[in-house]
């Protein structure tokens, strides 16, 4: 994790910038090695020249001390983003990029209201960095890639005609837990 933190305060500083501040469940999920919710703002990570934070509430707080690696945990409660704005102003920020894609205008209004400072979009800040892979990530994505095939040599014997695909779904979908697969392995 050091080096991504590294990655990102040399991004910072080439785009003039004080702060990278991210709300995004998989950005930060790959930033800080721990996973929360994915479809909504569950932690928010803020790193600056000099510290690297992960805030989350009470909900995520005992998992963060034992996963999060190269982050200072912080026990927050209220609105994330609110408390997220507000801790960027705290810690003296003024300019911050953020990967754009990583949530909605609502949320982006309610972190800039409460930062008060310049939040600088980025399109590609955590995506750059997650387009090459460590031998850590490579080793992860064999042992997905092992898994999927392993329940796949199981299920693709069992598909006849008449069978319906949500039955086949369910089927991979189980499989795939019973696994260990921790994340949905087919979309609705």
């Amino acid at each position: 994790m050091s080096d991504r933190i590294a990655y990102l305060r040399e991004r910072i500083a080439s785009l003039d910038c004080d702060g990278f501040v991210s709300v995004h469940p998989p950005a930060n999920q790959y930033m800080s090695g721990m996973l929360t919710s994915l479809d909504h703002v569950s932690s928010v990570i803020i790193v600056s020249a000099t510290e690297a934070r992960f805030l989350c509430d009470s909900r995520y707080t005992e998992q963060a001390q034992h996963q999060v690696r190269g982050f200072e945990v912080t026990q927050i409660s209220g609105d994330q983003l609110t408390v997220g704005g507000e801790t960027l102003k705290a810690m003296g920020l003024n300019r911050v990029v953020f990967d754009q894609n990583g949530h909605t205008v609502a949320e982006h209004n309610r972190l800039a209201s409460a930062f008060g400072g310049e939040l600088v979009p980025s399109e590609t800040l955590v995506m750059q960095l997650r387009l090459t892979k460590d031998v850590d990530e490579a080793r992860a994505v064999t042992e997905a890639s092992e898994l999927a095939e392993s329940v796949l040599r199981d299920v693709v014997p069992t598909l006849k005609e008449g069978v319906r695909e949500r039955d086949v779904a369910a089927t991979i979908e189980f499989e795939m837990k019973k696994t260990g697969s921790i994340a949905r392995c087919v979309p609705d």
